[in-house]
């Protein structure tokens, strides 16, 4: 079976020799999509080696008849070998609620005293009204 066909040769191609060939690539491509597949696959499912990872569901995915699922065949993979993946993230801890908001009303008072008076403690006591509203 030649590997490639010379398009420049002359001679008749055979096409049982093209059927075959066809048929070998298309093998290929569907290894190919499933090889991309599986990584995609893995890296959803945050795998911390991923080419390890593909090799064994490569082989899963392939001694299965019909071909099972990549997505139940990485549950079965994170089930039985979890050191594969990264660990369940925490969830965040809630942080003390924010210091209630200034009225606006409060700081519209407070930047009128401080320019007007000029006075030190005017002037910080509308920064720290301006601090809270942020």
């Amino acid at each position: 079976m030649p590997d490639q066909i010379n398009e420049t040769n002359d001679s008749p191609v055979d096409p049982e020799a093209l059927r075959t060939l066809l048929a070998a690539r298309e093998s290929e491509i569907a290894r190919l999509n499933r090889r991309i597949d599986i990584d995609n696959a893995l890296r959803e499912a945050r795998a911390i080696d991923v080419e390890v990872a593909s090799i064994l569901l490569e082989r899963a995915v392939e001694s299965t008849p019909g071909g099972a699922g990549i997505v139940k065949a990485v549950d079965e993979l994170r089930r039985r070998k979890p050191f594969l993946f990264e660990p369940p993230r925490a969830r965040p801890i809630a942080q003390s609620p924010r210091s209630p908001q200034a009225p606006p009303r409060d700081l519209e008072r407070a930047a009128a005293d401080a320019a007007s008076t000029g006075h030190r403690t005017d002037l910080l006591r509308y920064l720290r009204l301006r601090r809270k509203r942020d």
